[in-house]
């Protein structure tokens, strides 16, 4: 732990600094096993007698009188896990119907809520290890995120209050699992006015099942509708649009089929998607559309996120196209492609690098960045006919950047500068496009 310290010979004497330094070493005694260590037993001595020209020794000690339980490290010797607490009631009432051991942890449950065997993957510590605050909190962390759970609280308790010197103290470690309600309905209500005069209503209906399987699934499907229409008077008063979908998501707290156990910070979640759109533009066109992907999310610490979706389909199919709008689509290339009908098929991978939600940071950074490849599989199938299942497809590479630095003052004041740059190459073309702001 000294190797890191922050305390440099020839530094000005800063009491905050000094305070912080204890708080860092009573945090990685925590980590080691000293269960009752406290930064106050640490003592910070200047001698100044020794100097004549305003330097000084600095000593570090313990006090002389220190609690015998808060210099000897502890173990857990028993872990017991209750997957189905209940904040309000007592549930926890312990016989041979209702414990279930895994690796010698006990789960503790009425009836089943969570499977045992998936639930001890997401503890990262073990009987007979030493007691570690930081593999505990990071324990707490990963069960909160499987979003099956409103409550984690694990709690330690002494099993051998009277070690002394030379002895290892004990401690058993429980730890507690409020679940979420198991199934929710959220509506919403919307109104939307726009500047080209379209006004109107919609509505936006959720359902969640939560721990669908027992093992910290959840599915969800959600439907919207709206109804939107031109208010202007003159010839585009009868315009109208009217937009219809439904999508299903169904995640699942682990990355299949690798181990949650690889994944100390945060369990990768696997999820899949599927969703159908319909738009409907008045004296224009009608425009369906099916989605559906499958893939991965993850945290590898408090800034990196990613995404990784190995398959990624989309489906767009354009129909009831007036002569207006034909018009228009002739007279704007690069809008008309966009409407094309096309079979996309691809990968796509999101990064994202994000210190902005870190307050203490003067100077946060945030980058993202995205890949999209599109096509090659069905090329390699289709021979590269360029056509399957009667439907052109896409066959393209897009990447995309965006770099922001935010630089605070004051605490109520912030610069941020950002740079944005993308690069798409298909067939014959490529572009690149670029872009800074500073606000």
């Amino acid at each position: 732990m000294l190797p890191k310290t922050t305390l440099v010979k020839g530094d000005r004497f800063d009491l905050d600094l000094l305070k912080a330094e204890r708080v860092r070493l009573n945090n990685g005694l925590k980590q080691r096993g000293y269960y009752n260590s406290q930064e106050n037993l640490l003592i910070f001595e200047a001698d100044t007698n020794q100097y004549k020209n305003r330097k000084f020794d600095l000593f570090l000690r313990l006090k002389k009188v220190v609690p015998a339980r808060a210099s000897i490290p502890y173990t857990v010797d028993s872990i017991t896990v209750y997957p189905n607490y209940s904040i309000e009631g007592d549930t926890l009432a312990l016989n041979q119907n209702n414990v279930t051991q895994i690796d010698s942890i006990d789960f503790v449950q009425n009836e089943l809520y969570f499977k045992p065997k998936l639930l001890e993957s997401y503890l990262l510590f073990n009987e007979g290890n030493l007691y570690d605050a930081n593999t505990s909190k990071q324990t707490s962390n990963r069960l909160s995120a499987l979003g099956s759970y409103k409550y984690v609280n694990i709690q330690y308790t002494e099993l051998d209050t009277t070690a002394t010197d030379g002895d290892a103290g004990s401690l058993a470690a429980s730890i507690y699992l409020a679940p979420l309600t198991k199934r929710s309905i959220r509506a919403e209500l919307q109104a939307v006015t726009k500047s080209n005069g379209f006004t109107g209503p919609g509505i936006l209906l959720t359902h969640s099942n939560r721990n669908v399987f027992n093992g910290g699934e959840t599915f969800s499907i959600s439907a919207n509708f709206s109804y939107e229409s031109q208010i202007s008077s003159g010839s585009n008063s009868s315009l109208s649009s009217i937009a219809a979908g439904i999508s299903a998501d169904f995640v699942i707290p682990r990355s299949i089929p690798f181990s949650p156990s690889r994944f100390k910070y945060a369990v990768p979640k696997t999820k899949i998607s599927l969703g159908v759109d319909f738009l409907k533009r008045s004296q224009l066109f009608t425009l369906n559309s099916v989605n559906a992907s499958f893939g991965y999310t993850w945290k590898e610490n408090s800034y990196v996120y990613h995404q990784f979706d190995p398959i990624s389909i989309n489906y767009s199919r354009l129909s009831n196209v007036t002569d207006d709008f034909q018009t228009i689509l002739d007279d704007n290339p690069f809008l008309n492609r966009s409407f094309e009908q096309r079979f996309i098929a691809g990968l796509l991978y999101s990064f994202t690098y994000d210190e902005v939600s870190n307050l203490d940071k003067e100077t946060p950074i945030y980058f993202a960045t995205n890949f999209d490849l599109a096509g090659n599989m069905l090329d390699f199938v289709s021979g590269g006919s360029g056509t399957i299942f009667g439907s052109e497809y896409a066959q393209y590479a897009k990447l995309d950047a965006d770099v922001r630095l935010y630089l605070r003052w004051k605490k109520e004041r912030t610069l941020v500068s950002r740079i944005y740059a993308g690069w798409r190459s298909e067939e014959h073309t490529s572009e690149l496009q670029s872009r800074f702001d500073l606000v």
